[in-house]
């Protein structure tokens, strides 16, 4: 992917909070923590009395925790490649799973965070359906990718994303029943589980319910691990926290089934007291229907920049007042 283009890529999407070198922190950092193939059902904050997840429960009570955010597939790579271009997947032939399509250099959102100042990092999934360098759009892409590399200048601000593989299927195909750990060590119990009506009520199934919140568990420590680092590093303060799965669950009528259960997804939004303003209002937990389309010129616009006209979602957080309307609750 040529880079030759990211000096222009402002003159369509305007710069609101100032000079893209003029750090200073006068724009706030943006931090994600994705996740993979998972329900919101699978955490506490979400109704599920089975598991242990209080970093999330947290970060959800501190900030707005969305009930009906829904991805627009039930795979990854369609999923990530409209989180990335702010457009529908079929928009740019994008919406097969694992598939590549030649697409314009200049929808990526990285591309426009790295225009205005910010430092952009991934580590480390990509799965853009792209004939583009997926790593290319960013400063750093792989296992040692982070917003602590050297090569941010000071008070840069810094677009980084984090993604955990702990709830993805492959780690439920990858254990038969009798290899996994014995979920009393983590609190669990397969026989007093919830199971849905449409799955068999077999030991197996429960193993594998159970298996997948251990997981959640794991998330759970995960997070907190970040949360953890910004406050060490007093960067709590001037972060802005996202929290999110790919699309759905993996169970029967999640991952790859075109159910609620498949495109439902948990996300979490927390800002600081800082960038408070930003939020428009919303607090705590909230209603209002988002997709991924509104993921890219979200996070572009909380950035200060007017997200461009191309893109099909609508901001549902930062300067409402200067760009496009957003959709209502």
């Amino acid at each position: 992917m040529k880079t030759t283009h990211l000096s222009g890529l402002l003159t369509t999407a305007g710069l609101v909070f100032g000079g893209g070198n003029s750090y200073a922190q006068q724009r706030p950092n943006i931090l994600w923590l994705t996740i993979e193939d998972t329900s919101p059902y699978d955490f506490g904050c979400y109704g599920n009395r089975h598991v242990a997840t209080p970093t999330i429960d947290s970060l959800a009570g501190a900030g707005i925790q969305y009930m009906r955010a829904h991805s627009v597939g039930t795979q990854s790579s369609p999923s990530r490649s409209c989180i990335i271009t702010g457009c529908y997947a079929s928009t740019f032939g994008m919406e097969w799973h694992r598939c590549r399509f030649a697409t314009p250099e200049t929808v990526f959102l990285p591309d426009y965070m790295r225009a205005a100042g910010y430092y952009c990092t991934n580590k480390s999934k990509t799965d853009y359906n792209t004939l583009c360098d997926n790593k290319a759009m960013w400063d750093s892409c792989g296992p040692a990718a982070t917003y602590n590399n050297p090569a941010r200048k000071k008070d840069q601000p810094f677009f980084a994303v984090f993604n955990s593989m702990a709830t993805h299927m492959g780690r439920i195909r990858s254990y038969h029943t009798d290899q996994r750990r014995d979920f009393a060590l983590e609190g669990l119990d397969p026989a007093r589980l919830e199971l849905p009506p449409h799955v068999p009520d077999i030991p197996e199934i429960r193993s594998d319910f159970a298996f997948h919140m251990e997981g959640s568990q794991d998330i759970d420590a995960w997070v907190g691990m970040f949360l953890d680092d910004l406050r060490r590093q007093r960067l709590d303060e001037n972060t802005i926290v996202f929290f999110f799965s790919d699309h759905g669950g993996c169970l029967p009528r999640g991952k790859g089934f075109v159910y609620e259960t498949g495109t439902h997804v948990p996300f979490i939004v927390y800002l600081p007291p800082k960038w408070r303003h930003l939020a428009n209002g919303q607090s705590g937990r909230t209603d209002r229907l988002i997709g991924f389309p509104d993921l890219a010129p979200t996070v572009l616009s909380l950035a200060g920049i007017e997200p461009p006209a191309y893109m099909q979602g609508k901001a549902f957080l930062g300067l409402r007042r200067r760009f496009r309307k957003p959709r209502e609750p």
